[in-house]
């Protein structure tokens, strides 16, 4: 079927906008998590030609793409997700394989749900696999529909490819070929039923179920109890070639014993397509031959075993409803337009035999079953699988708003229905301006602005109500429908935009996962200056830990002088000039290399909020009748919006410091401070807390944390003296010490991460550096009898010492999670520590 003018138009105005929405600003996004991982070895194999199949990483078809157009157009964010936006480009052009039974309006409806689907719009800006499988499902689909046909054998090639491609892409190929097959089956019986021969359906499922038999071999060892990923055990190979075989020739002999009798040219076909198939599969796995063992076994038995392995496992642990919540921010119209899609076809109109529905709208609808049921029932619950639940219903609706546009003779002409066009986009608009009205309010010019413009369009509005009401009922119908399908559209087109562009770095969108953060290229920048300055290019010696090596990994892969340690780090690790930390590791490092390093903390990954694992039955009814609850609802559907929850910090989040040379003037890098052996016993009572501190002549100080000042008192308690803050500017003063041997207070200012010395009438005597603390830490602080000085670093579990010169001497590590806080230096010379596992004393050895 050719394309008419208006319509080739139209699609080249589609896939305009479709290349508009997904490739601009590719590369601006920090890689995420499995982003990284994607990345980092396709960047591998393009540089060294190593590609090793993990099946927890999914198919190998995106690290071959991956690595071909690293190969052709260098490494990079943007050149990493080029490939599936080009994918996501060819999915909204892909309704027009399906052009004959959509219809040309239906293929177009499909083409516009696929460009504004928030899943698949943000999906084809990501490196996954969710994109490139949605393509070849569809162009696997239109093969299986060709096969039916007579001469359909024609088609067996392309459904072997593209069913082999999809497989080597990731494995919820396996659940959309299930339901292929299921549906196939489902259409055999009901011919059966009937007396009719099962027919070309049983036939086309025997096809492919002889096509993927030996990955079978991966279920039967996971049954067996074996571990099927493990591709390096002692006789991995020889059980998975033996399942293979014994599994995959009985179903090879049925199909082809069959079809000898019920369609020779599939009979003939079928040894090709298995061997273009597997020999296409097998390429793949095996990195085009260099990793033939390995990728035998990871792929053929790895692949569906451990699939089914991580079901049991449940990862992302979310709960039943999930898809549902998913589908009502995301995919409200599309879902909305295939439910009454489905309902249609199962309609009888009443006192005639009805023609049978057309094939291709059942066999969708049957996919959007059985996908929500498994998708649903499943252990492993992600965002990013709403791409494959939105996919059938997405065309199902578009053949349902193809079939409902054709108007009947005699209705509206062209005139007339550009107008309903028109007053439904306007009455859509009015809806989204008064929906924004009500959870932002009228304050400030811009609620000022949107009440103007809703006011307008509600007279616009009246008046095209009453000409459309002198035209009849049903144009007035036709408005009103178009206007909820226009509305419901900008919402989807809205929430795909913000979550594509908007809130692109930002982890508010239920539609993520293990996000990468916005902070990770500022903290990286640091890291190449300091690098360029100190080691003339990216030779700098760095140690990263464990915890953080994804997503760094991908971000550092080209940093030549890198190390990466696990646990607690060594002196090797320490003499790193730069090294990188999770939030375990940073403790024990933060009060060691306080003066010797900078400190730049950052978020490396976010998480989404995820509220909504508590909700109950009972508490949704509950939600219905409270204004406030609704308020809260809207505000997080139309803005992603928490009024309740405060994001800074944020609640779910993997941290991490990168820590920076520090220099002394004319010298070098400083070492990191040596640790000290107090000797330590527990404590009975705690040390007094407050943070004030008290003079041998009676006199008591305090800081003011609210207004940044330091007062004196007497002995019965009358204001002597307060520090003035245009002389003494302190931030967030914390804890104060007397200093007997001196006769001066001191005082950490914590703010400014320093030690502030003051004599009796509060005049600044001399600053000593502490870069310490965060702003929010309550550390202690005291005076040692010999001159010396002890901090407490609440995040870092240890003690800092100064000696009598005021030099940074050492640390005195604490139990992990320690937390120590209130400090007190006794009579007798000890001193004692309050910790969140305990009171410790300890007795301070010399310093020399």
């Amino acid at each position: 079927m050719r394309l008419a003018r208006r319509e080739l138009f139209a699609w080249a105005a589609l896939l305009a906008l479709a290349a508009l929405w997904r490739l601009p600003g590719l590369g601006e996004r920090a890689a995420s998590h499995d982003e990284s991982l994607h990345a980092y070895y396709a960047w591998r194999f393009a540089e060294l030609g190593e590609y090793r199949h993990d099946p927890m990483l999914h198919g190998p078809l995106l690290f071959h793409l991956g690595a071909a157009v690293f190969a052709l157009l260098g490494d990079s964010e943007a050149t990493a997700r080029l490939p599936v936006a080009l994918a996501g480009i060819a999915l909204v052009a892909a309704p027009l394989l399906f052009r004959r039974e959509l219809g040309r309006r239906g293929a177009l409806a499909a083409g516009a749900l696929l460009l504004i689907s928030p899943s698949i719009a943000y999906y084809s800006r990501y490196l996954r696999n969710d994109v490139y499988v949605a393509l070849l499902s569809l162009l696997w689909l239109r093969a299986l529909f060709d096969a039916r046909v007579p001469r359909g054998e024609r088609a067996l090639g392309r459904l072997a490819l593209f069913l082999a491609l999809a497989c080597a892409t990731k494995e919820v190929a396996f659940l959309v070929g299930g339901a292929f097959g299921g549906l196939l089956l489902v259409e055999a019986a009901g011919r059966r039923l009937r007396g009719e021969p099962a027919g070309r359906p049983f036939d086309l499922a025997l096809f492919q179920l002889a096509l993927v038999s030996p990955y079978l071999a991966g279920a039967a060892r996971w049954a067996a109890g074996e571990d099927p990923a493990d591709a390096d055990a002692p006789g991995a190979l020889a059980a998975t070639l033996g399942w293979a075989a014994a599994i995959a020739s009985p179903s090879l002999g049925v199909a082809l014993l069959r079809f000898r009798r019920t369609w020779p040219a599939a009979a003939r076909a079928l040894p090709r397509c298995f061997a273009l198939a597997w020999g296409l599969l097998l390429a793949l796995y095996t990195g085009l031959g260099t990793a033939l063992g390995h990728g035998v076994v990871s792929g053929v038995s790895g692949s569906l075993g451990y699939w089914l392995e991580q079901h049991g496992v449940g990862r992302g642990a979310q709960p039943p409803f999930y898809y549902g919540m998913l589908g009502l921010l995301y995919e409200p119209l599309p879902w909305a337009l295939a439910l009454t899609a489905g309902f249609a076809l199962l309609r009888r109109p009443r006192g005639r035999t009805p023609e049978p529905a057309p094939l291709l709208p059942r066999f969708l609808a049957g996919w959007c079953v059985i996908g929500w049921a498994a998708f649903t029932l499943a252990g492993e619950k992600m965002p990013w699988l709403l791409v494959h639940l939105a996919l059938p219903a997405i065309l199902l609706a578009g053949w349902w708003l193809g079939a409902r546009s054709r108007l009947p003779a005699g209705e509206p002409d062209a005139r007339e229905a550009c107008g309903l066009l028109g007053a439904g986009g306007a009455l859509a608009v009015t809806l989204l301006v008064a929906a924004g009205l009500a959870v932002r309010g009228v304050e400030g010019p811009a609620g000022q602005l949107r009440a103007t413009l809703l006011a307008l369009l509600l007279g616009g509005l009246a008046v095209a109500a009453a000409r459309l009401r002198r035209r009849g009922n049903g144009a007035l119908r036709r408005g009103l429908a178009l206007t909820v399908l226009a509305a419901a559209g900008l919402l989807g087109a809205r929430a795909a935009l913000l979550a594509s562009f908007v809130h692109d770095e930002l982890a508010v969108e239920p539609l993520v996962y293990a996000h990468g953060t916005e902070q990770i290229a500022p903290a990286l920048a640091e890291l190449e200056r300091a690098s360029r300055r100190l080691a003339g290019g990216l030779g700098l010696e760095l140690a990263v830990d464990s915890e953080t090596s994804w997503p760094l990994a991908w971000h550092l892969r080209r940093w030549t002088a890198q190390r990466s340690f696990e646990g607690t780090p060594d002196e090797a690790v320490l003499a790193a000039p730069a090294l990188i930390a999770g939030d375990a590791q940073d403790r024990a490092l933060r009060a060691r290399l306080a003066f010797a390093r900078e400190r730049l903390p950052f978020d490396l990954v976010r998480w989404p909020p995820e509220t909504y694992r508590d909700w109950t039955p009972g508490r949704a009814l509950a939600a219905l009748g409270d204004p406030a609850a609704w308020r809260r609802g809207l505000a997080l559907f139309f803005f992603r919006e928490r009024p309740n929850q405060a994001l800074d910090p944020w609640p779910l989040r993997k941290a991490a410091a990168l820590y920076l040379p520090r220099s002394a003037p004319g010298a070098g890098v400083l070492d990191p401070l040596p640790l000290l052996d107090w000797p330590r016993e527990p404590a009975a009572a705690p040390p007094p807390g407050g943070g004030g501190a008290l003079a041998p002549d009676g006199r008591r100080f305090e800081a003011d944390r609210e207004r940044h000042v330091v007062r004196a008192f007497d002995a019965d308690g009358r204001l002597l003296a307060e520090s003035r803050r245009e002389s003494l500017p302190l931030d967030l003063p914390g804890p104060l010490a007397w200093d007997a041997q001196r006769g001066q207070l001191w005082i950490a200012d914590v703010g400014r991460r320093r030690l502030v010395a003051l004599d009796g009438e509060l005049a600044f005597v001399e600053a000593v550096e502490a870069p310490l603390w965060e702003r929010d830490d309550l550390p202690g602080l005291a005076c040692l009898p010999g001159g010396g000085l002890v901090a407490s670093v609440p995040r870092g579990d240890a003690l800092v010492v100064w000696d009598a010169g005021h030099r940074p001497r050492g640390v005195i590590p604490l139990d992990p999670r320690a937390a120590p806080g209130a400090l007190e230096a006794t009579a007798e010379g000890r001193l004692r520590v309050a910790t969140a596992a305990g009171v410790v004393e300890l007795t301070p050895a010399p310093l020399d």
